[in-house]
């Protein structure tokens, strides 16, 4: 029968090659923090404290942290199974499914404090699963002289957090220096540490509207506005705006990535376009210093902003004194598309006949120039869109960064 089977497919003229993959493992991690022996109570020095009325300095050594004997390596399991198929002896396919479930997460337990550890100990506090698919393909050509070669993939994720500690119903992520709320949250049901904030509903243009934003009681929301500040939606209804108004607003994770490389050749002049990107994910647009006081600086979008009825309903009025707070909230205010692709390299090249270069006693000779970073597509209005992360709690946060170089490149390539 697999005979059989063999021989039909090699008579195929369009399938020549077809393979079904599958796999399941389980991998573990206990290096998330980087810390030795993470489980113990361990000491170290520089815990130094003054005795008696002299102030004489003591020599003193204290506990790094809370000891943990259940503290456990984080597990993640996972299960792949995907397609891979060649058409005409050209076209090359791969599909595939994966799905990870990570269980026993380590995270810091944070604890007061008065306890007097230089550091919060590690605990296994949550799950989380990532799924999603993947696909590549590779088509190579020859037209006479002019060789292409196509690649390109596509992969999508879908990020959930399915448990966290019994002993909280959600972690806060991170911040940014003179933010009245952090601004990124854990839940379970959502995606890792998505941006969290007040949600805005356009800027007040007179006093009218200020009197009219009331609750269901008829209590005035934010009686401290004035015209040119952000009106604030107040979500529980409570006639107030504060932390428990927020909302989430959007999400750091991309929904799918992607690149594609081209590669032609001709006659000994040879090109090589590269690009990627990514889709469906938010940023935070974090630029602007908040703790400089009347130092300014703000983007040129701030040309924009409200200086009278009218003159603006996303960018509030400009002020030293903010007391709707506009600048120093979390809020939809913030939040951007990060949708972007990029054209990451060009290179081309010539290489030069060998009845020329052969004289010489060379083997070849490769003329190219390259640029990096030509063109990037993207609405979003901060430095760079791809900013990645310094840390596991934020992703997608602009602290301004600074944006990847446009660069040009000449060079030779020598071969004896």
């Amino acid at each position: 029968m697999g005979t059989f089977k063999r021989r039909i497919l090699a008579q195929n003229k369009v399938v020549t090659q077809l393979k079904l993959r599958g796999s399941w493992g389980i991998t573990g991690n206990d290096d998330i923090f980087g810390r030795e022996y993470p489980y113990a109570a361990t000491i170290s020095g520089g815990n130094n404290y003054p005795v008696g009325t002299d102030g004489t300095v003591v020599i003193g050594n204290g506990p790094n942290t809370l000891a943990n004997p259940d503290l456990q390596w984080e597990e993640t399991t996972q299960t792949d199974f995907g397609l891979e198929t060649t058409l005409f002896n050209s076209l090359n396919l791969e599909f595939g499914y994966f799905h990870k479930k990570t269980t026993g997460i380590i995270k810091e337990i944070i604890i007061p404090g008065y306890v007097g550890a230089n550091s919060n100990p590690l605990g296994n506090v949550g799950e989380m699963t990532n799924s999603g698919f993947e696909f590549s393909m590779s088509y190579r050509k020859s037209f006479g002289d002019l060789k292409m070669n196509l690649s390109g993939n596509f992969s999508t994720l879908k990020n959930e957090v399915t448990s966290i500690s019994p002993a909280q119903d959600f972690y806060t992520g991170a911040s940014i220096q003179s933010a009245r709320f952090p601004i990124t949250r854990t839940e379970v049901g959502h995606p890792y540490m998505q941006f969290y904030g007040l949600v805005t509903q356009g800027i007040f243009q007179n006093q009218a509207q200020i009197d009219a934003h009331v609750n269901s009681a008829g209590t005035v929301i934010q009686p401290d506005a004035v015209p040119g500040d952000f009106i604030y939606k107040d979500l529980n209804d409570d006639g107030k705006i504060n932390e428990n108004d927020r909302d989430y607003l959007g999400n750091p994770i991309p929904d799918f990535t992607y690149g594609i490389t081209l590669n032609l050749e001709y006659k000994g002049i040879d090109l090589l376009i590269f690009g990627q990107g990514v889709g469906g994910n938010q940023l935070y647009k974090g630029l602007r210093r908040l703790d400089l006081g009347s130092t300014p600086n703000y983007q040129t979008a701030a040309l924009g902003r409200w200086t009278g009825e009218g003159s603006s309903n996303t960018y509030p009025r400009i002020t030293d004194d903010d007391t709707n707070k506009n600048f120093t909230t979390p809020s939809a205010f913030y939040i951007e598309d990060g949708d972007y692709f990029r054209i990451k390299m060009v290179q081309l090249g010539y290489s030069l006949p060998k009845s020329i270069i052969s004289k010489a006693g060379l083997e070849r000779v490769r003329l190219y120039v390259t640029g990096e970073n030509l063109f990037t597509f993207t609405k979003y209005t901060g430095y760079d869109p791809e900013i990645g992360n310094s840390g596991t709690d934020t992703q997608g946060i602009d602290r301004g960064y600074y944006p990847q170089a446009k660069s040009y490149m000449f060079g030779v390539n020598l071969q004896f």
